[in-house]
């Protein structure tokens, strides 16, 4: 899908994506037209992608014929449309996710050859004048006002995306925005391909006699970078910019060169400032010209002054005045705390080694550093107490206690690596809810980053079958170790749990607004935001944490200096975000003002209105900004804070009532969990807090206020 077909999971749309095969499937020798609940990884192959597709394809076309035949209303035509569109969107969600996390050359070529095609398909979908005719008429027939919340919420959606996605062009102008839809799929997934290439082609050796440089690091990160030297059939050592690595390096390597070696490479990835003339073909820089050329091309044929206004049309936030309102006044709360918190690294690492000025490269060593000698606290030190049993063993008594959740494994799934694992999810009264499969260690040809995508969505059939969802956590952990987390592992974790809940729990029965389909771009933060505030509680401690040798509870000493710790650099962090997001909004925004402007130079731009920390010359960062070139954030990354929002008033609702209060929860999932999509999830908060939202517990709960 394009980025001028919207955002995969905002409307009716986004279900065309998430659904299980419903019609009959001529053939099976294919294992991706298999109708089975859950895919048949292992026998998967990059050859079976093209027919597979193809054949789908074939059949919604057929459907489509019958089901416009009939008079237009919910059980003749949006019912059995969805079930058509279920053909493509079972085998496009197969191939979509394992070209994310299993990137061989077979499977980017084979994903790279459908994307045109997928485009193509979906962008006729929303010109066919049939389809949107059909829907204009049940909404304007009697029988709308007999629907319930949920299926007119269904129908305005769609209207929406229509409109959205150029149902009401012209016959030229449709042309036009499909063509510019497959272009833009085809730019972001080059620039998807660029950052990964241009990361996992990028080494550093450190030859055997030389591991004085290696100084600092933790003992697994070495054993890894020994492994890959072995591999490789090199001595020494062989470091890389995967996130563990590279992480490991910036926060614990005593040897600033070495740090600044990593940082330089990491800050250049996928651009021209890239050293080595062989690195600059993953030169992300025309890439993004063309991106935001495009986007505002699309913005314009719809009839909006910008992109911006564009990507606002099915969000929450009202306008873009209030917008870069909420980002300024979030940028003048965060300046001062972020600063002081700046200029005491300064003068500790001054104090410690005689660093004059910090440098990019030095951030993060001397946070690191800062905090265990002032807190006693070492991400690394405490894997030993985070087990991944154990984790998710905690994680899964929480929901018991707030939701009445109950989660088992799956054993002897089928899957796309040997790490993966399968989960199901029963309620209080026993029903399965959905299924939810984890891939938690980094590996080669695995995009980097921490996500939740989903495979199916819950679905009630015309047959009175239904389908359950079933959706995939995603993360980066260092591999390893035998299953040890930081807790910066644990929290990521947690976050994505968020996701998954809010995507199985839903109790639609509609695709396009089931789970995590129909909630705006930004508040779909709000659930695995929430979540993350319970990985810091000290009864979540005690549960998630056991020590490997001994067996004890993570101490309350280090829980306590862990909680000391947590808002240290919450004004750096909090700044941080605020510049990619003022960023990434003021491209959309200006840009007819700012057309003679590179991103570089808006970007430096913002940096000299909010940012603390000095940036490296050479930084290219938005030829790395995955998140709004190649991902769903485009003029939306203001959603993450946004959406915090929400989900710090919401967690403040447990610290007034008891952490593990089951009433409380019960509300929450009522509310936020098992209905976002029928309405906006402001009208779901109020109704779960009983007022709007406040922005005073995120303020607290980040060390702000």
């Amino acid at each position: 899908m394009g980025q001028g077909m919207r955002k995969l999971n905002n409307a009716w749309i986004a279900s065309l994506l998430y659904l299980l095969i419903a019609i009959p499937v001529v053939s099976n020798a294919n294992p991706l037209l298999e109708k089975t609940l859950f895919p048949n990884f292992q026998a998967i192959m990059a050859a079976d992608f093209e027919p597979a597709m193809d054949a789908v394809l074939e059949q919604f076309n057929t459907n489509i014929d019958t089901i416009l035949k009939a008079n237009p209303s919910w059980a003749n035509t949006i019912q059995p449309l969805e079930e058509a569109i279920s053909n493509v969107t079972q085998v496009w969600n197969i191939i979509s996710h394992l070209n994310a996390v299993q990137n061989t050359t077979e499977i980017r070529t084979a994903y790279s050859k459908l994307l045109p095609k997928v485009t193509s398909f979906y962008s006729n979908v929303m010109h066919h004048p049939g389809l949107y005719n059909a829907f204009a008429s049940i909404k304007a027939s009697p029988e709308y006002a007999t629907l319930n919340k949920a299926q007119q919420a269904v129908i305005n959606q769609m209207l929406l995306e229509f409109r959205l996605s150029g149902a009401e062009l012209t016959a030229d102008g449709k042309e036009l925005f499909k063509q510019i839809s497959i272009r833009l799929d085809d730019l972001r997934n080059k620039f998807s391909n660029n950052v990964l290439d241009a990361t996992q082609n990028w080494q550093h050796v450190v030859a055997a006699n030389d591991e004085i440089q290696l100084n600092g690091l933790p003992e697994a990160t070495k054993n890894i970078a020994a492994d890959k030297a072995r591999a490789a059939g090199k001595s020494g050592w062989i470091l890389t910019l995967d996130t563990p690595c590279l992480t490991a390096v910036t926060s614990y390597a005593k040897n600033r060169e070495l740090r600044k070696t990593m940082y330089t490479a990491f800050s250049t990835v996928a651009s021209d400032q890239d050293p080595d003339p062989a690195r600059k073909k993953w030169d992300n820089g025309p890439l993004i010209i063309e991106i935001l050329k495009l986007r505002q091309e699309l913005a314009k044929l719809l009839g909006f002054n910008n992109f911006a206004e564009f990507s606002l049309a099915d969000k929450e936030a009202p306008s873009t005045n209030i917008v870069m309102t909420f980002l300024n006044d979030l940028a003048t709360k965060a300046k001062a705390p972020a600063t002081k918190e700046f200029n005491k690294l300064q003068n500790y690492a001054q104090g410690h080694d005689k660093i004059d000025k910090i440098q990019p490269w030095d951030l993060a060593y001397y946070a690191e550093a800062y905090k265990q000698e002032s807190y006693g606290v070492s991400q690394e030190e405490i894997r030993k107490y985070f087990p991944e049993e154990q984790v998710f063993q905690g994680l899964f008594n929480i929901v018991s206690l707030l939701y009445g959740l109950n989660i088992q494994e799956v054993k002897q799934a089928s899957v796309w690596d040997s790490t993966v694992k399968l989960f199901m999810i029963k309620d209080r009264n026993g029903l399965i809810r959905g299924y939810f499969y984890t891939d938690l260690y980094a590996r080669e040809m695995k995009r980097s980053g921490a996500w939740m995508s989903d495979y199916t969505s819950r679905m009630l059939r015309s047959d009175g079958t239904r389908q359950l969802p079933v959706s995939f956590i995603v993360t980066n952990f260092m591999p390893g170790l035998t299953g040890l987390l930081t807790h910066n592992d644990v929290v990521t974790l947690f976050h994505e749990f968020g996701h998954m809940l809010q995507h199985t729990l839903t109790l639609l029965d509609y695709p396009s607004i089931s789970g995590v389909n129909g909630v705006a771009w930004d508040a779909v933060e709000v659930a695995s935001q929430f979540m993350e505030n319970w990985a810091w509680q000290l009864g979540v401690i005690n549960d998630i944490s056991k020590n490997i040798s001994t067996g004890e509870d993570l101490p309350k000493r280090i829980y306590e200096s862990l909680l000391a710790a947590r808002n240290f650099d919450a004004g750096l962090k909090t700044i941080r975000q605020v510049e990619f997001a003022l960023f990434d909004f003021r491209l959309y925004l200006n840009a007819k003002e700012d057309q003679t402007k590179s991103a570089m130079d808006i970007l430096n731009e913002i940096r000299k209105q909010v940012a603390v920390v000095p940036a490296l010359e050479r930084d290219r960062f938005p030829n790395r900004f995955s998140h709004i070139f190649s991902g769903g954030y485009a003029a939306g990354y203001y959603g993450y804070k946004w959406a915090e929002v929400l989900a710090c008033d919401a967690f403040a609702a447990f610290q007034e009532n008891g952490l593990f209060n089951s009433k409380i929860g019960a509300k929450f999932m009522q509310t936020i969990l098992e209905r976002g999509g029928e309405t906006g999830t402001l009208d779901l908060f109020i109704e779960f807090r009983g007022r709007e939202p406040k922005i005073e517990p995120m303020l607290q709960q980040n060390g702000i206020a």
